[in-house]
Formats: C-alpha cells, sequence, structure tokens
C-alpha cells in the first residue's frame, strides 16, 4: 500500500490531497509530535524566535478541538497569530479542558547569537531543533512521527533536517525509528494547535505578558543562549 510505504521511509511527503485522509488515520495512531515555530531566524523582525513540539496522548481530541473551534468561528484553519483574545482563550479552555497533552519549546534570543549569520538559517534551525528533540527522542519508548508545517520548508530543507535528525539519533544511541513528514497547516489539525502554542509562548515574551502563557501545560523550556537570554 502506497501509504504505508511513505510511513516506513524516514522522510515522507504527502503530495496528493486525496490520500489525506487514509494518511491523517494512520498519523493518529501513532506518536505523533506536532512542530511549528514563530518568529523568524533573520536580523530583522523580533527578538525572539520560537520552536515548539506538541505531544498528545488522545490526538484525535486536539483534532475534534480545531474542527468545533474553525466550525463555530467560520474559519477554515487557525492562525495563531490573527486570534483575537476571546478566541485564544476559547482555544486553551478547550486544550486544557483535559490533561492529555504538553508543549516543549526552545526559544532563541537573537540580540545575543551572532553567528545566526554565519551558519546560516537552515544550520541553525536544524541545531535548535536537536536540542529541543534530545530529552524527548531519548525518552520515547516507540518510534514517533514529526509532522512540520510545509513553511518551515522557508526556513529548513525536507531533506537536510530529518537527515540531521537520524544523525543525532546515533549520537545519542536512541534506537526508535523516526519519521518526518511536511504538511501543509490547512490540512494538519495538529499543526494548527502547534501554531496556536507556538504563537502563544511568542507572545507572551515580546509582550512581556503571561496571561496566556501561564495556562500552557509546558514540560520543558529552552533559552538559548541561556547565560545572556533577555539580558
Amino acid at each position: 500500500m502506497m501509504v504505508r510505504s511513505w510511513l516506513s521511509e524516514a522522510r515522507c511527503w504527502v503530495w496528493y490531497d486525496t490520500f489525506m485522509e487514509a494518511v491523517r488515520f494512520v498519523i493518529l495512531s501513532k506518536n505523533m509530535i506536532c512542530i511549528d515555530e514563530s518568529g523568524n531566524l533573520g536580523a530583522s523582525g523580533y527578538r525572539y524566535f520560537v520552536i515548539v513540539a506538541v505531544e498528545s496522548s488522545n490526538p484525535n481530541r486536539l483534532k475534534n478541538i480545531v474542527k468545533n473551534f474553525n466550525k463555530k468561528y467560520k474559519s477554515d484553519e487557525i492562525k495563531g497569530s490573527l486570534l483575537t483574545v476571546p478566541q485564544r482563550q476559547d482555544l486553551l479552555n478547550s486544550l486544557n479542558s483535559k490533561d492529555d497533552y504538553t508543549v516543549s519549546y526552545i526559544i532563541l534570543d537573537k540580540t545575543h547569537f551572532q553567528r545566526r549569520d554565519i551558519l546560516g538559517k537552515n544550520v541553525l534551525f536544524n541545531y535548535l531543533t536537536s536540542l529541543l528533540f534530545e530529552d524527548i527522542f531519548k525518552e520515547a519508548t516507540e518510534d514517533l512521527l514529526l509532522c512540520f508545517d510545509n513553511r518551515t520548508v522557508k526556513t529548513t530543507s525536507k531533506h537536510a533536517l530529518p537527515e540531521y535528525l537520524m544523525t543525532k539519533c546515533i549520537e545519542w544511541d536512541v534506537s526508535i525509528q523516526v519519521n518526518s513528514c511536511f504538511y501543509e497547516s490547512h490540512q494538519h489539525r495538529g499543526i494548527q494547535i502547534a501554531d496556536l502554542l507556538s504563537s502563544t509562548i511568542f507572545q507572551s515574551y515580546k509582550n512581556g505578558t503571561r496571561h496566556f502563557y501561564n495556562q500552557l501545560k509546558i514540560k520543558k523550556s529552552i533559552k538559548f543562549p541561556y547565560q545572556q537570554f533577555g539580558t
């Protein structure tokens, strides 16, 4: 079966909308982690750049939260940066109604990391992602499926990132299989949840407000570079 062959490889790309429902069904039965980022790695823009990883023991519930929200507000997808305050609170209330998800994140303070222009966005993004995933991979007891937004391709590469993470698995002596897939965000509701959480965390640092941040179930946070962060 074509879907099975895609998921058996370390890299998989879903190109045909007609297969999306079948692919989602298989993915939701796996240990799925959804990844998204807020900010940018360029010299311009805001000071901070965030990458989040959302884990859930009940991805079907997260899927239904997005489905119900989009139906209620007559939207095609959740865009965290465009949410009103009541909409964000509505989503977080639904998300926090059960204790079945966690979010881990790494946040870069660009002010104190001048090597980003030397390393390039691709290398830097891959490195930050590896810092975020090291403990997640080491703690995992079953194979993982990482779901990235296709927008991430603007920052990294469909080839470079999965291959880099596979290399790190060898370094960390991780025996599980890690699969990586890239999706259009409007086709993957788990990524829309990750977008919600990445924007919430990003705005808490950018604006210095903690109201929404304090409602999140944070598993791990990494500030980089740690010693100079935020000063």
